[in-house]
């Protein structure tokens, strides 16, 4: 998780619902939604998220 929202840099943010199986953000002091991507370790991981393995 960002420990900072992106748009303000406050610190203070909860877990608002998921979107696409990310979960997602609200900011409490600017109320601005924000998901948080994860980045893949390896080629691979791209197609195993996806469910595209292909061997």
């Amino acid at each position: 998780m960002l420990e900072y929202c992106p748009k303000c840099k406050s610190e203070e943010s909860v877990k608002n619902g998921n979107i696409n199986v990310r979960p997602r953000y609200r900011c409490k002091s600017c109320k601005y939604d924000y998901t948080v991507m994860q980045k893949a370790t390896s080629f691979r991981d791209v197609f195993r998220r996806n469910g595209a393995l292909i061997q």
